[in-house]
């Protein structure tokens, strides 16, 4: 029998993003690889328009078995005027990313801001499928 996968809401709320040196590069003095602490602050959906801040959705992929592979995916719809790529200068409404999480176990997904160009107050929307298949669609306000 096939699964039909689904995920179960472990939390959603405000967060916060902070780069950290992991270490250096080797080869390269003074060149350092970084990784991201995030810290989960509170269970709303305002959060605040500031570099460092974001929306996180901790999940678990259900309808699997546990610690098989289950591919995340969420679109990110951002309010207007969307938001700028400072490179490209294309102009994006929506933004959608992939995690490869397992059946079983927590997962965090999200959008955080990491600089001025992304910085649009305003209504914004996730949605978020399951191996394919739509499971939520939620909100949060960035002001």
């Amino acid at each position: 029998m096939a699964h039909m996968p689904t995920a179960e809401l472990v939390r959603q709320g405000h967060t916060r993003f902070e780069r950290v040196v992991a270490h250096e590069i080797p080869g390269s003095p003074g060149r350092h690889t970084y990784e991201t602490q995030v810290t989960f602050l509170d269970k709303t959906n305002l959060i605040p328009l500031e570099k460092g801040h974001g929306y996180s959705v901790y999940l678990i992929p259900r309808g699997g078995p546990d610690g098989t592979k289950a591919s995340i995916r969420w679109t990110v719809h951002i309010p207007p005027p969307g938001i700028r790529d400072p490179r490209s200068g294309v102009v994006d409404r929506q933004i959608t990313m992939t995690e490869a999480g397992a059946y079983g176990r927590e997962t965090r997904i999200g959008w955080q801001f990491d600089g001025a160009w992304q910085m649009i107050a305003g209504a914004w929307k996730i949605e978020i499928e399951i191996d394919g298949i739509a499971w939520e669609t939620l909100d949060f306000t960035a002001r």
